[in-house]
C-alpha cells in the first residue's frame, strides 16, 4: 500500500488514501523517529494499530488535538517515553483504547485495528462515498468487517477516537454484533466516562 509508516510498540497509523502506487516501497525514512514514508502516506505499526496518515497531515496537529482531555484520574496514564509525533499519537492512541476498553469492561481479542486519518473531511467523505456508494458528512466512522476507525486531522480529537475504539471494542466483544441504537449508547458511554 502507498504511504508511510510509523511505527510504535501497539500502534500502527495510516493516513490518507491507497493511490495507484500501492504496493510501492518505502522510499524515505525520517531520522530519529520511527516514522517512514510510502508513496502519499505515514505509517505507524504496532501491536494494537496499524495508522495510516497522509502526508500533508501535521502530526503535531493530531497529537496536540489526541491530548485535550486528561486521563490522569482514569488511572491510565503512563509517562509518555518519546517527543516524536508520530509516538506521541501511537502512545495516546494506546492510552485511549485502554481507557476506553477499562470503561467498557470488555476486553475483546482484537489482534490489529487500522485508524486512517484523512487531511480534511472532504477526503473522509470521499472515502465514505468508496466504502458505501453514497456521500455522508460524519467526523468519523467504525467499519467492522474492515477492522478499521476512519477520521480526519480536521476533526480528531480523543473524544471522537475514543469513542470509535468504543465501538470497535463492542463489534469485536459480543458473539453477534449489537443492534446500532445500542452500540450507539456504550460509545457514549465511553466518551462521557472518559475522565473519570
Amino acid at each position: 500500500m502507498a504511504g508511510a509508516y510509523l511505527f510504535s510498540h501497539n500502534a500502527l497509523f495510516f493516513c490518507g488514501r491507497l493511490g495507484a502506487e500501492e504496493g510501492a516501497g518505502i522510499s524515505q525514512e525520517a531520522p530519529g523517529d520511527d516514522k517512514k514514508t510510502e508513496g502519499n502516506w505515514f505509517v505507524i505499526k504496532g501491536a494494537n494499530f496499524t495508522v495510516y496518515c497522509e502526508q500533508t497531515t501535521d502530526l503535531k496537529d493530531i497529537s496536540d488535538k489526541l491530548t485535550k482531555r486528561s486521563l490522569f484520574a482514569a488511572g491510565v496514564y503512563d509517562p509518555n517515553p518519546t517527543s516524536a509525533p508520530s509516538k506521541k499519537v501511537a502512545y495516546r492512541l494506546n492510552m485511549l483504547f485502554k481507557r476506553a476498553k477499562e470503561i467498557l469492561d470488555m476486553y475483546p481479542d482484537i489482534k490489529e485495528l487500522k485508524v486512517k486519518i484523512f487531511k480534511d473531511r472532504s477526503a473522509l467523505d470521499d472515502e465514505y462515498a468508496g466504502i458505501f456508494g453514497k456521500r455522508e458528512d460524519y467526523k468519523s466512522f467504525y467499519v467492522h468487517k474492515l477492522k478499521t476507525i476512519y477520521t480526519s486531522e480536521e476533526d480528531i480529537s480523543d473524544s471522537v477516537v475514543a469513542h470509535e475504539m468504543a465501538h470497535a471494542i463492542i463489534d469485536n466483544y459480543f458473539a453477534v454484533v449489537p443492534p446500532p441504537k445500542i452500540a450507539e449508547i456504550l460509545a457514549s458511554y465511553v466518551d462521557l466516562h472518559l475522565e473519570e
